[in-house]
C-alpha cells in the first residue's frame, strides 16, 4: 500500500497542469464592482427570447452576461475603448 501511495504521490507531483478556462459562474463572480450605466438596446425577438430562457434557467442575471460579452468582445476585436 504504502508503495501504492508513494507511485501516486510521484505521478500527481510529475503530472502537467491542466489550466481550465473559469465557468461561466466564475467569471461574474470576477466582475468588478464598479459603477453601472443603465443602457437600452433594441434585439431580434428570437435572440432575446433564447437570452429571457438561458437567464432565467441559470440563475443568472442578463447585465452579467452583457457585461461579460461586451468584455469577450471588445478583446476580439481589440476595442480598447470597452475594456
Amino acid at each position: 500500500m504504502l508503495a501504492i501511495k508513494e507511485m501516486l504521490k510521484s505521478w500527481q507531483e510529475s503530472a502537467p497542469v491542466i489550466k481550465r478556462e473559469p465557468t461561466l459562474h466564475e467569471r461574474i463572480k470576477q466582475l468588478p464592482q464598479e459603477e453601472k450605466t443603465r443602457k437600452t438596446i433594441v434585439i431580434d425577438q428570437t435572440i432575446g427570447g433564447r437570452f429571457d430562457v438561458f437567464c432565467e434557467a441559470e440563475r443568472l442575471n442578463k447585465s452579467d452576461i452583457l457585461h461579460l460579452a461586451l468584455v469577450d468582445f471588445s478583446d476580439k476585436f481589440e476595442c480598447p475603448s470597452l475594456r
